[in-house]
């Protein structure tokens, strides 16, 4: 996936990280190999500014990874995204949204087109 990221990056697309993953470590990593921005789950911090054991908002799960997007989309400006890559069943309301999903099939690590019934 980080060589099929850099194809992207060199095309001058922006690129997105949605994971269910925590924001915590997640974020430094996507900052790190260049991805322009970061949606994860959020660990909620209580009035003394410690981690208390709960999420902030939804878990960046299914329908939330989606709701998310779309609210990216928004402050950007932009009508939709081109490319969306998932793993899990989860994944597939953001490849719904996609012009091009791609399935990555865990047994062999490779890309599947995702046929998205909804766009025709």
């Amino acid at each position: 996936m980080l060589v099929q990221l850099h194809k992207h990056q060199a095309q001058g697309h922006c690129c997105v990280l949605v994971s269910a993953s925590l924001d915590i470590y997640l974020e430094p990593w996507a900052k790190h190999v260049g991805f322009n921005y970061c949606i994860a789950t959020t660990l909620a911090v209580n009035s003394s500014g410690l981690v208390n054991g709960k999420l902030h908002g939804k878990n960046c799960h299914g329908q939330e990874k989606a709701r998310r997007v779309s609210i990216l989309l928004e402050e950007l400006g932009l009508p939709n995204f081109t490319y969306a890559y998932g793993d899990t069943k989860a994944d597939i309301p953001i490849l719904e949204m996609a012009d091009e999903g791609y399935w990555v099939r865990n047994k062999h690590r490779r890309l599947v087109r995702f046929i998205n019934t909804k766009k025709g």
